[in-house]
């Protein structure tokens, strides 16, 4: 029989029971078996399904080594991943979360197996890649002299192919990389001090182009045979565009498995990258998929992504210029011989954003020229043209009385044009850049048939731009002007007008008309085109103390133009009189009476109708 006090003495025993499994349960040992064991070097894939799902994994640790942990949303991923390291305690040691990469580095405190946690930020899923690497491995300092410390005062000049060049890589970072097949780009993120590695399979004498491109930091690049070697076998600081590092066109030697090694020129750097690595030039250099560039022509095309392609057959010594213009992007310019190497390139031709490229070919063979921008984000259409330097020449022809062409000025060279005239026949000679951004300092000479030089003028007309006005013909015949730069010789587009009578010309146009202005009101109506030559030009016979008002109007509404249309009135020898206000242009009392040059113009790309409103009292 059990008294109370042996039945209470049993409840306090099955308590203490009950307490300690409780004690042991919460402070059991962390194993394995409850997540995904985790092996140094080697990539792990998982998804974030939900906000606030977390995944974890077990790491068994030595006490002070070196590891960092990074977890990266996959290509197409929305998530922004979150990692956190914990110790055997539940304590959380380490977490981040980037924009598209969670990375975390620390000294392991203890020998011990270690929570790592994955999970998301904000309301974010997707796919990751999770990495666990080993930096370095405490060990006992060696006896002896004290050893010179490794000199980190510069990053190695890009070397040629095929050589060796010193490596700044720290002891212990991993030689096995994330993967990256050929002829894709993946996104990452670099943190302080860290060095990225990726790896690709490949065969003995592919030829490869690598490009590291960032807006944070100053891209550095080391590319490793399949080998033991501790040392490159190439890299580069800024070899790409800016300080963007670029390995291009390079024949690897082996057959393996490369690595890529990810860095910034200063150890401080960190940000997000975009790494990209394509076979050959990483471009379409074949005739298949290119266009016929022919000489002397233009083509136009357009521009969206990657690079455009054209070819042409070249020959050993041929001398060539390469044209590259846009009104929408900022071009840049490559030639490629047959085998796809780079013989020349060019961003801005030193006076616009426009591309220019003048080269004698190293060979006989096809060539490839690719367009593309120097922004990535850019796009819009482009004008491509190739010619030959083969004489002191540029594109000419034949003109008439009363026309305008369009023609290229090429380097070094002068552009001639012929017409017919009538002795006392008056004339008018006007020449211009195609593009009042691109300023060409144009020269103009009139000549006879027997090449004498009749009258010649510089800087008559607008700005730089010659003009010759009210000129009358000697004798009945051939004329010749010829069209060259007065100062810079790197070519341009420019315009050429040959009219009857006296003209006054625009920069950029012929004159609309004469407004004949009334004691009251007078109104004129235009169109700006939709090229860029939105230029107009008035011009206004003005009496004696006569009081001008100009207001420019939208010719559908009748509004104001906004400040994007100018005004600006110029005197015969294009001395500015005044300029807008607001689409108002407005005069007092103009001295002396004469004939005005009033020049409208807006500065958008695209048909703008307009009204003119000349307001007048004597």
């Amino acid at each position: 029989m059990k008294t109370p006090f042996h039945r209470l003495t049993a409840i306090f025993s099955l308590l203490l029971v009950i307490g300690l499994l409780l004690m042991l349960v919460v402070n059991r040992p962390l194993y394995a078996q409850d997540g995904i064991q985790l092996v140094p070097n080697q990539i792990f894939t998982g998804t974030i399904d939900s906000p606030g799902q977390e995944n974890e994994y077990f790491y068994d640790g030595t006490g002070g080594t070196e590891i960092e942990i990074e977890v990266q949303a996959v290509v197409g991923s929305q998530l922004v991943p979150s990692v956190a390291l914990e110790d055997i305690d539940g304590n959380i040691l380490a977490s981040e979360a980037r924009t598209s990469s969670a990375v975390i580095a620390i000294t392991l405190p203890a020998s011990s197996t270690y929570r790592v946690v994955v999970g998301s930020n904000g309301n974010t899923v997707g796919g990751y890649q999770l990495e666990l690497r080993l930096n370095q491995v405490n060990t006992p300092t060696p006896t002896g002299p004290t050893p010179m410390p490794t000199s980190t005062l510069n990053f190695p000049t890009p070397t040629p192919v095929g050589t060796l060049a010193p490596t700044r890589i720290p002891p212990g970072v991993s030689r096995v990389g994330r993967p990256i097949e050929m002829n894709t780009t993946v996104e990452g993120f670099l943190t302080e001090g860290r060095w990225d590695v990726w790896q690709f399979d490949t065969q003995a004498n592919q030829f490869v182009t690598i490009e590291l491109t960032s807006t944070d930091f100053d891209a550095y690049l080391e590319l490793y045979e399949p080998s033991d070697t501790t040392v490159p076998f190439l890299s580069d600081d800024d070899g790409g565009r800016g300080t963007n590092a670029l390995i291009y066109n390079t024949q690897l030697l082996m057959t393996g498995t490369y690595q890529i090694y990810v860095h910034s020129f200063e150890d401080s750097g960190t940000g997000s990258y975009t790494l990209s690595l394509q076979s050959g030039t990483g471009a379409v250099v074949s005739v298949e998929n290119s266009s016929l560039l022919p000489f002397g022509e233009a083509v136009t095309g357009t521009f969206s992504a990657g690079k455009v392609s054209y070819y042409f057959e070249g020959a050993t010594g041929q001398r060539i210029t390469l044209f590259l213009t846009s009104a929408h992007f900022d071009t840049y310019l490559e030639l490629l011989d047959s085998a796809g190497t780079l013989v020349g390139e060019n961003d801005d031709d030193g006076r616009t954003t426009n591309s220019a490229l003048n080269i004698e070919l190293p060979s006989d063979g096809t060539y490839f020229v690719l367009v593309s921008a120097y922004e990535s984000d850019a796009a819009g259409n482009f004008e491509l043209e190739l010619y030959q330097l083969d004489s002191i020449e540029s594109p000419g022809g034949v003109i008439e009385i009363g026309q305008t062409v369009k023609s290229r000025l090429l380097p070094e060279t002068a552009a001639s044009w012929t017409f017919q005239g009538e002795a006392g026949e008056i004339i008018s000679l006007s020449t211009m850049p195609q593009n009042p951004t691109e300023q060409l300092d144009l020269f103009m000479d009139l000549m006879d048939a027997g090449g004498r030089v009749l009258v010649s003028d510089d800087d008559s007309g607008l700005g730089l731009n010659p003009q010759v006005t009210d000129y009358p013909l000697p004798t009945t015949g051939e004329y010749t002007v010829r069209v060259r730069e007065a100062s810079v010789t790197i070519g341009g587009r420019y315009l050429l007008a040959l009219r009857p009578g006296r003209v006054y010309f625009s920069p950029l146009a012929d004159p609309a008309g004469v407004v004949v202005l009334q004691e009251d009101t007078a109104w004129v109506a235009g169109v700006m085109d939709d090229t860029i030559q939105t230029y107009a030009l008035w011009v206004i016979p003005v009496t004696e103390g006569q009081q001008l008002n100009v207001q420019a109007l939208t010719a559908s509404e009748g509004n104001n133009f906004p400040g994007d249309f100018e005004m600006r009135l110029f005197d015969t020898n294009w001395e500015l009189v005044a300029e807008s206000v607001n689409g108002v242009l407005d005069l007092q009392r103009i001295q002396p009476p004469s004939d005005y040059l009033l020049l409208v113009h807006f500065r958008g790309i695209s048909e703008q109708p307009y009204q003119l409103v000349f307001t007048t009292t004597p």
